[in-house]
């Protein structure tokens, strides 16, 4: 019998274990939730058997993993003893059929190794559980024993006993029925009371036929939940039953049971299943059990995957597992491993697959046992094909280590996991950094301590990682190194961890001094900015303008074109390639319709002046036909001479309301040249007032940091050192705020980085510490998505982040981009401050986005309430092709 009478006394467990290991990190974990647990251990059925019958546990904790012993044969032996206590499975892994079975036979709960933190309460929970069940079973002891004791026995169980007459008036209950009622109705029950007077109005036509079934001879159960304000919820059993006096139906006795930790439990039961379940499908190892019979059992998605794309069909329970789509040497292979399983033997296997394309799998059998007898085999399968060819080009690597090591001018280090100590192979060490140490060991911690003190936390946990992933055979770190001069250099570390069956054995690396090539990385980056930062500008004012834009390289190529051109070229039907970029304008103004042969070599001739310096500028005017009517356009081709680019600016201005309206022409075009100057002036005022402001408040201050540090570091030369590596990180900091700066601004290339990278790129530029972004993509068919539509996508995405960064105080944003047979689609959402629905479509923001959709013949949708997010829904059909110029 368990001891639950003094709780505060010391609590007995008895844990059976094989492995001390988890027994140790057991009894720990307890230990600190509750001293009063006292433990032993038992790793063999007799050592079971013996602590059972002398040592007389409080609580079992039960590995299901024992060699020939599981937990069913455990839960048989503890019942074969009628020992009422606490029995629970603590094991790696459990089946839900194993679980719901062996809950089914008398298990109080079972908990999985990756969850201790479950276990003390689960404990808890069982052991007051069986302390409800012996109280209420000394109850029923007390009340066969002697009549005298009924009130006592009745006034002290935990269960409410409520009895009324056939009237429904209550004639007597026990104290726990009055809190019961005081706790959750806040209302005082006194006999005499009338079952329905007690009962909400809602609820009495329910309780009165309730009551009718009762008295009519029938017992009623149903469960009900109780809530209280600020305290849990408790759910209750309650049972009407029909009390007899000689076979005649005096009244009804009505009992409450507590069965809170009871519906707790199968909740949590119910989570354990289903994260078992999810985890089991979502891993791509294999994972299936076959019967004796060679028959499958069960199997998760990754396994059902593979046998419908070797055998065009789903696998079911019950088919035969060795299928023909085997080599006949293949299924004899298998064969004997589940033939070895079926013996009892657990074992591991590589499995080696050289066609159509070369695989290795590491396989492992676990007999599956029905109490002593071997019912099948639980088979678990990983694709090990990239750690072993890593493994074989190490070793080919290995083999010519030694001849590399004199031959090259690298730092070429090995150290050995088993001495713990570093060797340095040939003069690498000397030439590069100055210590004299060749083709001999290091001292002692030699390495870490010459690590940079910014980079010494950084380098050392990625050495731990990249050592801690059993699958990872090589790796490189970028840090700075301590010469022997005082200096430090910039090093480019790469190794490779030789491992034997998982385990690291030694370490082979190479250091290169890259001190050169980051000081021209810097000064690329510089360069690469600054042209990024024009580009944006150009690209700027371009699209500000009204008239028709096209740059051209020196050579008359087409290197960009305006919204304008764009627009025109859809509205007119002109069809090509991205717009005519990288097409020759002066062969396209040649052969342009409409032109004259003598007109076309007019029009090249004098764009090729242009381009040449010949002339300032070059003006034609000429005639179109529109879907709608006759327009005029004069084109304007003048240089263009920055530092960085040589080339022309073509633009079309309409002036067809100059030959509609002849007498207004003079002042029609001056007014057409003063609107093209305000909005170049403009566009050229408002993006140099952001790029100042960018500028300025990051990248500004930074140097303007540097530059005080180094003018403290002129005054005071011997105390500049320190000054000197606080700049250097100073710098590292400018360049990364210059290097997000151009990220922002430069559209991807798509045709170099999928959409799909291209996003993923973006997201994280938007993470904080208070706010995550989420990134869902669903059947991403990116081959059929138009480049035009990408750039359209990624621009609303940017724009639409942006808009969240700097109004919505969201804390989370969801983004979910995927494609149907004949949309794309793209929802942004977040659970930000939102807005009212009247302003919904009132910021030009808003309208941008839409126009852009509507250009491509989809559709857009909004959705938001002040205080419950914002959310934006994109639809684009997949087969429009918007034409080009």
């Amino acid at each position: 019998m368990l001891r639950f009478e003094n709780i505060t006394s010391q609590i007995q467990v008895l844990i059976l274990e094989d492995s001390l290991q988890d027994a140790e990190l057991v009894e720990k974990l307890l230990a600190e939730a509750n001293p009063l647990y006292h433990f032993r251990v038992a790793q063999t059925r007799a050592c079971f058997l013996k602590e059972l019958d002398t040592w007389k546990p409080d609580v079992l904790l039960i590995d299901n993993c024992i060699t020939d012993f599981d937990g069913i044969d455990a839960l048989r032996l503890v019942q074969q003893r009628s020992l009422n206590i606490p029995f629970i499975i603590v094991t790696e892994y459990v089946s839900e059929e194993f679980a719901t079975e062996i809950i089914k036979q008398g298990a109080d709960d079972f908990i999985l190794k990756d969850r201790l933190h479950k276990l003390e309460p689960a404990i808890t929970a069982a052991i007051k559980q069986k302390k409800l069940e012996n109280d209420k079973l000394k109850a029923l002891k007390l009340l066969v024993k002697s009549e005298e004791n009924l009130k006592a026995v009745f006034d002290s169980a935990t269960e409410c006993f409520i009895l009324t007459d056939t009237k429904g008036e209550i004639t007597d209950l026990n104290n726990y029925a009055r809190f019961v009622f005081k706790h959750y109705t806040e209302r005082d029950v006194a006999i005499g009371d009338h079952i329905l007077d007690l009962t909400d109005e809602p609820r009495r036509p329910y309780i009165k036929n309730l009551l009718s079934k009762a008295l009519s001879g029938e017992t009623v159960q149903f469960e009900r939940q109780f809530l209280t304000e600020n305290q849990p919820s408790h759910w209750f059993t309650i049972a009407y039953n029909p009390v007899k006096k000689n076979n005649v139906i005096a009244g009804i006795c009505i009992t409450g049971r507590d069965i809170t930790v009871q519906k707790n439990a199968e909740q949590e039961k119910e989570f354990d299943r289903n994260n078992l379940y999810a985890l089991i499908n979502n891993t791509k190892d294999l994972m299936w059990s076959v019967d004796r019979l060679f028959q499958l059992i069960t199997s998760n998605q990754a396994f059902d995957e593979l046998v419908m794309s070797m055998s065009g069909k789903y696998p079911q329970k019950g088919n035969d597992i060795l299928i023909n789509k085997f080599e006949i040497q293949q299924l004899s292979r298998f064969k004997s491993c589940y033939e070895r399983a079926f013996k009892g033997e657990t074992f591991c296997v590589e499995e080696h697959t050289p066609e159509p394309f070369e695989m290795w799998a590491e396989v492992s059998f676990y007999p599956i046992y029905k109490g002593d007898t071997i019912v099948g085999t639980a088979c678990f399968s990983k694709n090990i094909t990239e750690r072993k060819k890593a493994e074989d080009e190490m070793k080919q690597s290995n083999e010519r280590y030694k001849v590399v090591a004199m031959a090259t001018s690298d730092g070429i280090w090995d150290y050995d996991f088993a001495t713990d100590k570093t060797f340095i192979a040939g003069p690498g060490y000397k030439h590069l950094f100055g210590y004299d140490i060749v083709n001999q060991y290091s001292e002692p911690f030699f390495w870490e301590s010459r690590l940079h003190p910014d980079d010494k936390d950084r380098v050392l946990t990625e050495m731990s990682d990249a050592i801690a992933d059993k699958n990872r055979v090589q790796s490189a770190i970028e840090y700075r190194f301590l010469k022997k001069n005082g200096d430090y250099a910039y090093v480019d570390d790469r190794f490779f961890i030789l491992r034997e069956n998982s385990v690291p054995v030694k370490i082979l690396g190479a250091k290169q001094d890259i001190t050169v090539k980051k000081n021209i990385d810097e000064q690329l980056n510089k360069n690469y900015l600054e042209k990024q930062i024009l580009a944006e500008r150009m690209t700027s004012i371009l699209n500000t303008l009204p008239a028709n834009i096209a740059l051209l390289d020196q050579e008359g190529f087409i290197i960009e074109v305006n919204e304008s051109w764009k627009k025109f070229a859809h509205t007119h039907g002109y069809t090509g390639d991205n717009y005519c970029i990288n097409d020759n304008y002066l062969n396209i103004s040649e052969k342009a319709a409409g032109w004259g042969a003598d007109e076309g070599t007019k029009v090249a001739r004098g764009i090729k002046n242009v381009l040449q310096n010949n002339v300032k500028a070059f003006e034609f005017e000429y005639s179109c036909e529109g879907p709608d009517s006759k327009k005029w356009f004069r084109m304007i081709a003048t240089p263009m001479n920055e530092k960085k680019f040589d080339g022309a600016v073509i633009m079309h201005i309409d002036i067809s309301d100059k030959h509609r309206m002849e007498q207004e022409r003079f002042k029609s075009v001056l007014e057409e040249q003063r609107k093209i100057t305000r909005a170049v002036l403009q566009a050229q005022e408002k993006e140099r007032t952001r790029l100042g402001q960018e500028l300025h408040d990051n990248i500004s201050q930074l140097l303007a940091a540097i530059k005080m540090k180094i003018g403290f570091c002129l005054a005071y030369p011997d105390k500049s050192y320190p000054i000197l590596t606080e700049c250097i990180s100073i710098v590292q900091e400018a360049m990364t705020e210059a290097r997000n700066l151009s990220h922002r601004m430069v559209l991807p290339r798509f045709e170099e980085n999928g959409f799909r990278e291209s996003i993923e790129l973006l997201i994280p530029q938007y993470h904080l510490q208070n706010r995550k972004v989420v990134l869902e993509i669903d059947r991403l068919q990116d081959k059929r998505v138009s480049a035009e539509i990408k750039e359209t996508l990624y621009r609303i995405l940017q724009e639409q982040l942006n808009n969240i960064e700097k109004h919505a105080k969201a804390s989370e944003v969801l983004v979910h981009i995927s494609t149907s047979e004949k949309e794309l689609t793209m929802k942004i959402s977040d659970n930000g401050i939102g807005f009212k629905s009247a302003k919904k479509n009132a910021g030009i923001g808003i309208a941008n986005i839409f126009n852009r959709v509507k250009s491509f013949n989809g559709s857009a949708m909004i959705s938001s309430h002040p205080g419950m997010g914002f959310a934006l829904l994109l639809e684009i059909p997949i087969a429009f092709q918007p034409e080009l110029p």
